[in-house]
């Protein structure tokens, strides 16, 4: 019967093919117990709707199904992905069959409005807010800060107070929810930190893959992303999506040029695997091609900023990845 329904929404036109699949909408939420073959069912018509529909259509079957828990994840993730942002953002926001990496997936390469909607979710988790943080402008931001079901590493909290020092209605909901003080201090003790390790890698540059494993082995995935950037000569962002994309080959490739050897990369692809939810397999596949891989000389130190030096220290000086429980005081600083 799924089969047949497939090929008759196929060659249905666009209004009725919208008509059959709030229809079956209706049946398949309608029922208890749902199998599995009858979510795949329901995803496998709701495919073959979707592909043909219009976007207005689009957006209002993802406006009616965004908070249904029992939607498939493989439908919640085609809606997700949607190039029109009326249609995805609901989704985005709602959805609860949207998993952390799903949602990490939209946020590297995300517009602003589908950032936005990620950071008003009733719960983001700690792996989505860290990539919020870097690439979100000032409305996601302040989302993020006032959101209290948004968890923040420490390192997240820091980046995050770094990047609205100057936006006093930010400053003002971060010092309501954590207390200005606190915050103040792990945004010093992270520059401190990330100042330290730069000083070092200037002094020594076989320091950088010793620096890298120690803030990946910590779960600073995002100043992982800004030291590699400052050495490398690349941008922040872009170096996060590397390091959080689904395809590790760029990501290996600039650890490559910049020397850090096998056993530091295997940290690094580590915390990819934690970030992202990698399969061991790919893990262990990763590790493997860039042990094998013909070494290359270390390029040139390119220092940009974003890292400042001047400091001395030991690499991993500095703030901790320990997680900050929403809507908590702070734990105990330094």
């Amino acid at each position: 019967m799924s089969e047949k329904l497939m090929r008759l929404a196929s060659g249905l036109e666009p209004e009725t093919r919208t008509e059959l699949l709030h229809a079956v909408t209706d049946l398949y939420l309608g029922r208890d117990g749902r199998t599995e073959g009858a979510q795949d069912a329901y995803a496998g018509i709701a495919a073959a709707c979707l592909t043909r529909m219009k976007a207005d259509d689009r957006a209002a079957y993802a406006e009616r199904v965004a908070p249904e828990a029992a939607l498939p994840r493989v439908v919640a993730r085609t809606l997700a992905q949607d190039a029109e942002a009326a249609v995805a953002t609901p989704v985005l926001r709602r959805s609860p069959a949207l998993k952390a990496e799903d949602l990490a997936a939209a946020a590297l390469s995300g517009s602003q409005d589908r950032l936005r909607a990620i950071a008003g979710r009733e719960r983001v988790p700690e792996s989505v807010t860290e990539i919020l943080v870097s690439r979100g402008g000032e409305p996601v931001l302040a989302a993020v800060a006032a959101n209290a079901g948004a968890q923040l590493s420490e390192a997240s909290l820091a980046v995050l107070a770094e990047r609205t020092r100057l936006h006093l209605d930010v400053v003002r909901i971060l010092a309501r929810r954590f207390g200005t003080e606190w915050v103040a201090r792990l945004a010093r003790k992270r520059r401190i930190g990330l100042d330290s390790l730069m000083a070092e890698v200037r002094r020594d540059r076989a320091a950088l893959g010793a620096a890298v494993e120690q803030l990946a082995v910590d779960g600073r995935a995002l100043d992982v992303a800004e030291i590699l950037a400052a050495v490398g000569g690349e941008g922040k962002a872009a170096v996060l999506q590397q390091l959080l994309a689904d395809d590790g080959t760029a990501i290996a490739a600039l650890c490559r040029r910049l020397g850090v050897r096998p056993a530091e990369f295997e940290s690094l692809v580590r915390l990819r695997a934690a970030r992202r939810g990698l399969a061991a397999a790919k893990v262990a596949q990763e590790i493997a091609a860039y042990e094998d891989a013909p070494p290359r000389p270390a390029a040139a130190a390119v220092v940009r900023g974003g890292v400042s030096g001047g400091r001395g220290g030991r690499p991993g000086a500095g703030g901790s990845g320990g997680a900050t429980s929403p809507g908590a005081g702070p734990p105990p600083g330094p």
